[in-house]
Parts: C-alpha cells; structure tokens; sequence
C-alpha cells in the first residue's frame, strides 16, 4: 500500500530515467502518450532529474522500459554541444534563449545534471550548424563587447585609458586599481586586470605616467617607495630627528667601519645630524648604553630613588656615597678627594675641608665639633 501511494522511480538496473527534453511541452506530450499504454501515471520531478511512477509494480516496470527505449530514441536523433566553462557562460546569458527562439523549445535542451554540460540539439544536421554558428557569433560579440568594457567595473569605461597591453579601463578605475595595488604588493608591481584577471601583464611606468593625473601619478610613486623601504628594515632607515623623515640607506660592513672605540654613524642630508648606525638614534658622542639609560627614563628614577634615601654622587669620578653617621667631610673610596657633604664643593686634603665647612656652613655638621 505505501508503495502505491509513494509510486516508483523510474530506472532500469537502479540507474534513475531522465531526459531534459521531459521538462518542456513536447515532453509533457510524450509522457502522456506512455501514460496511455501503461497505465500508469508520469510525475515529473526536474529538480531531482527523475520521473516518478503511480501505478501496480508490473506497469510500472513496463513504463520504465518504454521510457528508457524513448530516451535511447532521443539520444540517436539528438546532437550534443559540450560547453566550456567561457562558452556556459555565454549560453546562460542569453544565447540559450537565442536558439530556442530559432529552433523552437522542444529541440533545445540544456543539460548541467552530468559532469560536462552541454546543449543538445534535436533535429537534423542542419539545425546543428545553425546552432554551432550562433554559439560562435555570440562569443565574438561579446568579446567584441569586453574590448571596450573595463575589467574592474565591467562597464563601457567612462573616460577610456588604454595599457600597453592593449586593455582598456575607466580613468577612475585605473588610478583606483593603481593605488591599491602599490601599496599591497610586496613586490610593487601592478598588474593589469584585463582578460578577467588573467591578463598579469605589468603595467610600466608608461602606463602610469600617460594615464595617470600627475597628483595621482606621484601618490603611487611615494607609496611604491613606502612600501619597498618598509619591507626591506636591513637596507633602509629613516632619520629618527622630529620631523626630518629623510631615508637614508645603510652602508655595508666595509663602509660602516669606524675607529676603534665609537660607533659608527651617518650624516643626515637633510637635518645635518649624526646617526649611530648601532641603534640609529642621534645621541652626539653619548655611548649607545647610556642614551639608552637616559632617554628610557632609567636615568630620571634612579636619581629620584637616590634623593630619596640620601645618596650623593662624587662631583669628580661619580662615585655613589651615603652619610649614615659622622661630620659632613667625605673621602671618596672612588678616587680619594675630599668633599663637604653640604655643598660637594672638593678639596685635596682634610684640613682645607674643615676650614670650608666652617666658614661657609658655620660647622662641621656636628655640635660639639663645630669649630675644630
């Protein structure tokens, strides 16, 4: 009983049955003239591409014969068409309405359900020439079309320019295209878009200067620079003074040798001022170290830390000192001076210390030792 209601699927030995000539008017009209001597009843199903079968098992196994047997018919009369993937193109848009149109819709069909597609002609050897003529007229018309269409917006170009390869874009589209391309290319090169993509020529610098505006010319020139000094850090550098931005290229090994003790640097073009090619950075006769201490901010802390927790420095050889107990005269362990804690002014024996703390601080930082 299911079976009944659900009906058969049309096949012979599991393969379903199908034709695309069953989903027009002829079709129809043949299907219904099987319907009548196997009396059973046809449903097209096109999405799925078979034929479904209402009726006892035995008619439907006779209807399935006598379809297989009316598609064979088809197949010995029809001419097929294998389409490429250009061709399919130009077939779906427009050129398979064209030869319905000529042929009549009951002797052309289009068939995407196997693996290459395909028009298939029914009807003499002539009706196939015909078809085979208009496919080919529609193809040059079209590309006849896309010689004056651009590539990126696909419309007659508005205000045409033209590459050396012989493709043809709107002005807009081609300094757009220009642009883009400039500053993503890792290479800077900019490739020509015509032939749908396929085309790869490289436009020269003929083609950007002729079609090019002169701004738009220029913008592409300085993004093609950018974009070559960007990813190429070991050749080029730019001067780091506020404002400068000059590039300057790095000497080679041999070039950048310098005396024996100081970095070697670069004389900027623009501003005038010397680069360390070790750090690149312009710090005059400072070591690259202690720039580095200074200019992080290092510097600025530990002399804030130093305030803090009473820590001087020796005003002669930098040694750090910390007064825990006693008078103001210091000895250096760094480089033996003597030196009044108050003022670090520095002197070479005791004596002219105390004599200085006494005059100058009315003491000697201790009460009961002030006038020693």
């Amino acid at each position: 009983m299911n079976t009944l209601l659900e009906g058969h699927v049309a096949n012979v030995d599991g393969e379903k049955i199908w034709h695309a000539s069953f989903a027009g008017p002829t079709g129809a009209q043949t299907l219904k003239e099987v319907e009548s001597k196997t009396k059973v009843l046809i449903v097209r199903e096109p999405a799925s591409c078979s034929l479904r079968l209402f009726g006892p098992d035995k008619s439907c196994r006779d209807a399935s014969r006598a379809l297989a047997d009316l598609i064979e018919s088809f197949n010995s009369k029809a001419q097929e068409i294998v389409l490429d993937p250009t061709m399919f193109s130009i077939v779906i848009n427009g050129a398979y309405s064209r030869l319905q149109s000529l042929l009549g819709q009951d002797h052309v069909s289009l068939d995407i359900s196997s693996k290459s597609k395909k028009i298939i002609i029914r009807g003499n050897e002539q009706d196939c020439r015909l078809a085979r003529q208009i496919l080919n007229q529609w193809s040059v018309n079209q590309a006849r079309r896309a010689e004056n269409h651009c590539p990126i917006c696909w419309t007659k170009a508005e205000r045409p320019v033209t590459t050396h390869c012989g493709h043809i874009y709107c002005a807009d589209c081609f300094e757009n295209m220009c642009a883009a391309a400039s500053s993503a290319q890792a290479d800077c090169k900019i490739e020509c878009q015509g032939l749908e993509g396929s085309c790869k020529q490289v436009l020269t610098l003929n083609d950007l200067q002729e079609n090019l505006t002169t701004s738009a010319f220029e913008a592409v020139l300085q993004s093609s620079l950018n974009t070559y000094i960007r990813r190429r850090p070991e050749q080029f550098h730019s001067c780091p003074t506020t404002d400068c931005g000059q590039i300057y290229r790095l000497p080679t090994t041999s070039q950048s040798a310098s005396k024996p003790g100081s970095a070697p640097t670069q004389l900027c073009l623009k501003c005038l001022n010397s680069i360390c090619l070790n750090c690149h950075a312009c710090h005059g006769r400072m070591t690259c170290a202690d720039y580095k201490y200074i200019s992080s901010g290092e510097a600025a802390a530990v002399e804030k830390l130093k305030k803090e927790l009473g820590i001087k420095d020796c005003p002669r050889c930098k040694t750090a000192m910390e007064k825990t107990e006693g008078c103001n005269h210091m000895l250096c362990k760094g480089c033996g001076i003597h030196i009044c804690w108050v003022c670090l002014r520095t002197f070479s024996e005791s004596g002219s210390t105390y004599k200085h703390m006494n005059e100058s601080h009315g003491g000697i930082g201790l009460d009961h030792l002030a006038h020693i």
